[in-house]
């Protein structure tokens, strides 16, 4: 077996690898939520100049939970 990387990256998505340690990806589909949600957070996000992908995940996030 070859050596293991540990954490890196390849473009935006980081990546670990490591011999004996349990992985897992969520998926979620496009129609997750109502479309009504989606278009009054993108109204509500208009108004800011910085950080809006953060803010957009931040608060999906907090809606799926």
């Amino acid at each position: 077996m070859g050596e293991h990387k540990g954490w890196y990256s390849r473009q935006n998505l980081p990546h670990f690898d490591a011999s004996e340690v349990t992985q897992f990806v969520t998926f979620r589909l496009a129609d997750s939520l109502p479309r009504e949600f989606l278009v009054q957070l993108e109204e509500e996000l208009k108004g800011l100049k910085a950080g809006i992908e953060i803010e957009r995940i931040r608060r999906i996030e907090k809606h799926l939970d």
